[in-house]
């Protein structure tokens, strides 16, 4: 749609953000409240699957942990009715904000470095002072304070929570890498014979050095978050060419197909999650009616200007390509030092209304690709949508099918 349900043309970009946010998020927290009060789910229609009482955050909790986000955050993540564990970990809207991420700079008490990180981390080590709801400090085992890394154990999993990814640090905010600490917890789990389930932000950000602490360790599943149309087993997505680019394009060694900025005419945004590709349109999305252009940008002097995104004037629109963000399986370039595989699986965003359902058994994992359906409950996405489309163009049947993982 050239809009979201909740806004009206008369919004700012900003307020139909909230809005649409606010949407999002509360159907959502219906769609899982109906779960966990034991109601059929599409998938569950006999009752032989366990009802799900805990829910993991796998960061991004907020857009920049300005107070009205945390607020907002606090008024629907609080209430969850049927929840009765909490898991939440910390992403880069909630801590990387050195980036220009904060538009226009920390809320809190006004121009401060990091102020708005400060508060994302005090709030989750307020955790364990008591202060969020449903996290039951009991189930963890092991913690490290320095970079906020976490773990807990049920039956025979050990569960493990490495906020942004684990090599990352900030020494202005003291916060540290979890290499060291991780390599000692998986060692530990696989030594009491646990199966262990990892959750990475980012997971772009594991790097070759991740091969000698995650393989070994009876790592199972690897989920992930940050990407937003990256669902269940494929992450992939769609990026604008710049002209330089088109001047060659006989000469690229990918396909480009015609494109448009989705609300364009709200946001004026040419690039990130909104881009779809024209073919794949539905009848009430039209092209954008005010005329796309090139911001250009003031914040970063000092840094090189990115080459100008293409744009078509004779009929608004853009040129678009593939881009795989990540492989599906780690390591990424598999075969060069084990024939370990793990693979990944990514939880889609709020912004879709996506998510993942885990079931944990003796014998296996089942892991399902879920969406809110219109009418608020909770559903597998294969029998919801046909993939490819608009938003996943890129997905095949296989990508979204329900994965068992067997032990």
């Amino acid at each position: 749609q050239p809009l979201p349900n909740s806004c009206s043309p008369s919004d700012s970009c900003g307020s139909c953000t909230g809005k649409h946010g606010l949407n999002t998020n509360t159907r959502l927290q219906k769609a899982w409240e109906s779960l966990m009060m034991g109601k059929a789910d599409g998938i569950n229609a006999s009752g032989d699957l366990p009802i799900p009482k805990t829910l993991v955050m796998n960061g991004d909790l907020t857009a920049y942990f300005h107070p009205y986000q945390k607020h907002a955050y606090d008024s629907i993540y609080n209430n969850i009715d049927g929840l009765e564990y909490y898991f939440p970990s910390l992403g880069n809207h909630d801590i990387e904000h050195v980036g220009g991420g904060m538009y226009g700079g920390d809320e809190w008490v006004g121009g401060l470095p990091n102020c708005n990180a400060e508060h994302a981390i005090g709030y989750f080590k307020s955790a364990f002072c008591g202060q969020i709801p449903a996290f039951d400090t009991d189930r963890i085992v092991r913690y490290d304070s320095s970079s906020l890394v976490y773990s807990w154990d049920e039956g025979r999993y050990h569960f493990v929570h490495s906020h942004y990814y684990p090599s990352y640090e900030m020494a202005s905010m003291k916060y540290h890498s979890s290499l060291e600490w991780l390599e000692r917890d998986l060692q530990m789990a696989h030594d009491a014979g646990l199966t262990t389930i990892l959750f990475v932000h980012a997971v772009q950000g594991l790097n070759d050095a991740m091969e000698y602490i995650l393989l070994g360790k009876n790592v199972r599943a690897i989920i992930a978050g940050h990407t937003h149309r990256c669902l269940h087993r494929r992450c992939e997505g769609v990026y604008p060419l710049n002209e330089d680019q088109v001047k060659n394009l006989e000469s690229l060694e990918f396909d480009a197909g015609k494109c448009i900025p989705a609300a364009y005419d709200t946001c004026q945004v040419l690039n990130g999650e909104n881009l779809i590709y024209a073919k794949d349109m539905e009848a009430d999305v039209t092209f954008p009616e005010e005329k796309l252009h090139n911001h250009e940008q003031k914040d970063k002097p000092l840094c090189p200007k990115p080459a100008p995104i293409y744009i078509n004037e004779t009929d608004n629109s853009l040129l678009c390509r593939r881009v795989i963000y990540s492989q599906p399986n780690f390591p990424f370039e598999s075969g060069q030092n084990s024939t370990e595989t793990i693979p990944i699986f990514w939880s889609g965003s709020a912004s879709f209304e996506t998510f993942l359902r885990g079931d944990f058994f003796e014998d296996r994992i089942v892991i399902n690709a879920m969406k809110v359906s219109e009418e608020g409950e909770a559903a597998r996405y294969v029998d919801l949508h046909t993939v490819p489309n608009a938003v996943y163009p890129y997905h095949e049947v296989s990508d979204v099918e329900e994965t068992t993982i067997y032990l």
